[in-house]
Parts: structure tokens; C-alpha cells; sequence
């Protein structure tokens, strides 16, 4: 396999090693684990700007580029429930904003409060809020969110998704390359409808 800055070597599934040639220098040999990079993802719902996907039946990525609608927060309403009634393992949930969203209408704030008041108190749920970018309404939005964090230690506010998964992986017993090629699926979704 010839990985994009080098040469690459597949030796098995428990890692991939990357020959990169330097000047006057020797070779350096880099190891990625590969055997937990391909996950369950599920879209379950992909419009007008959000994208709502289920990886490995423990974290719900709900992601927007557009303004927040009816039927992504009955999705993530739906599958909350769903893993509230159910006992199994430790859940999460990541919520990613893009830079320049429109804030949320009040009522569908109001609901998405509300559902992060029922996890917040069942102790197999994580919730990582990610706001990206630095613009004022990126700012406003975060101020916002701070709102839903407070007095909960499972429920954290980032502004970078690398962040959020490294926080939440663990958390939910997921390698961090699994959680992230869920989020680039739940990423792509929503930015392609």
C-alpha cells in the first residue's frame, strides 16, 4: 500500500508501517494500528444540513451544517430513548456545529435540553458538544452550550472534534480511529445534503 507521504507496508491487522525517506538521514518507520478502523456506522438520517449516524451501536454523531430540524432531533430523541431503556454498555453522544450555523430555534433547543437532562442522569451516557470555528456566532453558540454542561461531569463543551473523540472514546469503550471515522461519515452526510 503507498500511503500519500511515503511508502507504506501493510504487516497484518495490527498495524501499518510507513517508510519515509529524508534527507541524509535514515529511513523512519512510523506504526498505526489498523484493526479497530472499520466500524459499524449507521446513517440514520441525512438532510438539509444534518446528519445523524450511529457507530458501533454506542455513540450517536449528530452533525449540522444547516439550521437544526424536526426530524434529526426526533432521530436523536429516538435512539436516546431506545439506549435509555435498554441496559448495555457505557453510550455517547457527540453533537457537532460548523462554523457559521444559525442558532436553533427556542423549541428545539427546549427539547434538546431536555433530552440532555434525562442522559445526564443515567450513568452509561457520555455527551460531547463540539461548536467549531471562532467567528461570533461560533462564540455566541458555545456561551449558549455552556448552559448544558453545568453540574454534569459527563457532558463536556469542545471547539475541536479531535478533542471531543479523545475525551469520549474511552468513555464508551471505542478505539478513538473508530469514533473518528464515524464522525467523518456523519461530517460528509451532512455537509453533502
Amino acid at each position: 500500500m503507498v500511503a500519500p507521504d511515503g511508502f507504506g507496508f501493510d504487516v497484518g491487522v495490527d498495524a501499518t508501517l510507513r517508510v519515509q525517506p529524508a534527507f541524509d538521514l535514515p529511513l523512519r518507520v512510523v506504526a498505526r494500528p489498523t484493526r479497530n478502523v472499520q466500524p459499524q456506522v449507521e446513517v440514520r438520517h441525512s438532510a438539509a444540513g444534518n446528519a445523524v449516524v450511529v457507530v458501533d451501536h454506542r455513540v450517536l454523531a449528530f452533525t449540522r451544517t444547516g439550521a437544526m430540524t424536526v426530524p434529526a432531533t426526533e432521530v436523536v430523541e429516538d435512539v436516546c430513548r431506545d439506549w435509555l431503556r435498554t441496559r448495555g454498555p457505557a453510550v455517547g453522544v457527540v453533537a457537532v456545529v460548523h462554523e457559521g450555523t444559525s442558532m436553533p430555534v427556542p423549541a428545539l433547543v427546549e427539547r434538546h435540553r431536555a433530552l440532555v437532562h434525562k442522559v445526564a442522569r443515567s450513568d452509561r451516557f457520555s455527551v460531547a458538544f463540539v461548536v467549531r470555528g471562532n467567528c461570533l456566532q461560533a462564540t455566541l453558540m458555545r456561551a449558549a452550550m455552556r448552559t448544558f454542561t453545568v453540574n454534569r461531569p459527563m457532558v463536556q463543551l469542545f471547539d475541536d472534534v479531535d478533542r471531543a473523540a479523545s475525551w469520549l472514546a474511552p468513555r464508551v469503550g471505542l478505539h478513538a480511529d473508530r469514533l473518528h471515522v464515524g464522525l467523518d461519515v456523519a461530517d460528509a452526510e451532512a455537509r453533502h445534503h
